[in-house]
């Protein structure tokens, strides 16, 4: 059996496990009788029918409308999630009352019995769990995948070139159009975008889930918003290939990638697979190379560094595009030539997590070390962007949309 099975079936045994669990738990006697008590033991019940019932809705049903689909798959990864989290804030406070328990036989005298108060605080405390979590996914499904938020990166470079100083990248990437289903919505974050007054927009792939025409809604939309003095480029994600579709034929495939790279360049995206393309400014230049996915198996590696340096001068300024960030520290790190900065997407930031105050965390951590935000080794800058659309899971918990500004600096004291 794969790995992969065996996860999903332990996931899924550990789940009715959970729910079995939290039958016996009675939470809704953390209220007294009457109208409040029902209905916890009624929307409890509910969610303990939702995602059965949701999956057979789906399965014959949930095609269309995209937006209700949306919405009830969010759903579902709202209420499995929330009654995960339940589960496990129970399991570890019954863990706690048992050791406390220990110590009581140990020790005799030493703790006071758990009074019935004790027990419905703790259940009222679960409650309020299931309510911050449930409410978290639930802003994340219907207004958090739309938050588009702007992170503003000054970086300082002793070789930029001197035109460059102040010079400003907008990047944005996983668009996932296939996902989107609210074209206002879409509007509204690509018309943040140009609001940055940005002198370059790049784009780290991933236009599409995997089909040509989704894009078809919002080409005209990115084509006439989404305009830089210095023009707009872009690579290939892992899903533009369509490698996770089930084609005809190989034929078919590759007549829907050379459809999707004709949908960039009708996005207004000039795309540097495996090449480069040098930015002017006032007599001085910077190089902007791309290549093509490239990222741990099964993800694809049609990526070829040395091909897209091939006609770049080594003391050059150089930023790279690169969808995955693996890519990084697998190829450019050790690679010969020096990449100042590597831009890349892919991880999404998983789509849920924790950002604030200068923290973050996510589940993905444990998969990407390189996940979210800016890295450095040897004056060697990665920043990976979590994204500006979604894919599976239709919302985003705490890891919003993002469209990020780079401010390109000499730094101080430089004089040639």
């Amino acid at each position: 059996m794969a790995f992969r099975q065996m996860v999903f079936i332990g996931v899924i045994v550990s789940y009715f496990l959970a729910l079995v669990y939290l039958s016996y738990q009675e939470l809704y006697l953390a209220f007294p009788p009457g109208w409040a008590r029902t209905a916890v033991q009624w929307v409890l019940t509910g969610g303990f029918f939702y995602i059965p019932v949701a999956l057979v809705y789906l399965a014959f049903f949930g095609r269309q409308p995209v937006g209700l689909r949306n919405l009830v798959i969010g759903l579902v990864v709202g209420v499995f999630m929330t009654e995960v989290l339940l589960a496990l804030f129970l399991v570890l406070t019954d863990i706690g009352l048992g050791a406390r328990a220990l110590v009581g036989y140990l020790l005799p005298g030493s703790l006071q019995p758990l009074s019935p108060g004790g027990r419905q605080l703790i259940q009222q405390a679960a409650l309020v769990v299931a309510v911050a979590s449930f409410g978290s996914f639930l802003y994340g499904i219907t207004r958090g995948k739309y938050h588009y938020q702007v992170h503003r990166v000054p970086l300082q470079f002793p070789d930029l070139p001197p035109a460059f100083h102040g010079f400003r990248v907008a990047q944005i990437s996983d668009v996932h159009a296939g996902s989107f289903d609210n074209i206002a919505k879409v509007k509204e974050g690509l018309e943040l975008v140009a609001a940055q007054h940005a002198d370059l927009i790049v784009f780290t792939g991933d236009l599409v889930n995997g089909r040509a025409e989704e894009i078809l809604p919002y080409t005209q939309l990115f084509h006439d918003i989404l305009r830089a003095p210095s023009g707009q480029y872009a690579v290939m994600g892992n899903h533009d290939y369509g490698h996770t579709h089930a084609w005809p034929s190989a034929a078919v495939q590759r007549e829907n990638t050379a459809q999707v790279k004709a949908n960039y360049a009708a996005c207004g995206f000039e795309l540097l697979n495996n090449r480069s393309v040098a930015i002017t400014k006032g007599g001085d230049s910077i190089q902007l190379v791309g290549v093509e996915n490239w990222g741990r198996p099964p993800f694809p590696q049609y990526g070829d560094l040395n091909a897209a340096l091939h006609d770049v001068p080594p003391e050059a300024f150089k930023i790279l595009l690169s969808h995955d960030p693996t890519h990084w520290d697998l190829q450019v790190l050790p690679h010969a030539q020096h990449i100042h900065l590597t831009l890349a997407g892919h991880t999404h930031g998983m789509q849920m997590g924790v950002s604030m105050f200068g923290f973050q965390w996510s589940p993905i951590k444990y998969f990407y070390p390189r996940w979210s935000g800016l890295y450095e080794v040897a004056q060697q800058y990665l920043y990976v962007n979590r994204g500006f659309g979604w894919l599976g899971f239709p919302g985003r918990v705490g890891m919003f949309p993002e469209i990020t500004v780079f401010e390109l600096l000499r730094a101080p004291g430089t004089t040639s």
